[in-house]
C-alpha cells in the first residue's frame, strides 16, 4: 500500500514477526495483544499483515535479547527507520519492563506514523 493510500483510507499496516520462542523472557503474545487493544483506541486505523504483504512498519518481537530475527531481516537503513525491535525487555536497545512494552511500542508507532504522514505532504 502506498503512502497516498494511507492518507486516503487512513490504514497503516504493521507486519509482526515473532522469534521461535526458544528462550522467552517476555510473553510475546500478551505484549502484542495489549498493543492491539491500544491500536483499536486510535483515531486512525491500523492493521496487522502477514509476512508476504508489504507494510508501512515492521515489528520484530524477540522473546529474549539474543534477537534472532533482527539482523537477518533488516535490509537497509531506510527499512531500519520503519522497524521496531523488541528484544526481551528492551525496545530498540532501550530497557523497558514487560508491562510497559506495549505502551512504548505504541509511542514509537505513532512517531513513525506521523513521519509517514509528513512525507506525504512533501510529495
Amino acid at each position: 500500500m502506498s503512502e497516498k493510500e494511507i492518507r486516503q483510507h487512513q490504514i497503516f499496516s504493521i507486519r509482526v514477526r515473532y522469534c521461535g520462542g526458544c528462550n522467552p523472557e517476555i510473553d510475546r503474545q500478551k505484549v502484542v495483544g495489549r498493543l492491539q487493544r491500544l491500536l483499536q483506541s486510535a483515531e486512525y486505523q491500523f492493521q496487522f499483515v502477514t509476512v508476504q504483504n508489504k507494510s508501512h512498519l515492521r515489528l520484530w518481537i524477540n522473546g529474549c535479547r539474543h534477537a534472532c530475527l533482527d539482523e537477518q531481516i533488516i535490509d537497509s537503513p531506510e527499512e531500519a527507520k520503519k522497524s521496531i525491535s523488541v528484544k526481551g525487555e528492551t525496545l530498540d536497545n532501550r530497557p523497558v519492563l514487560e508491562e510497559n512494552l506495549a505502551d512504548a511500542i505504541w509511542e514509537k508507532i505513532n512517531i513513525i506514523y506521523t513521519e509517514c504522514l509528513a512525507m506525504q505532504h512533501t510529495e
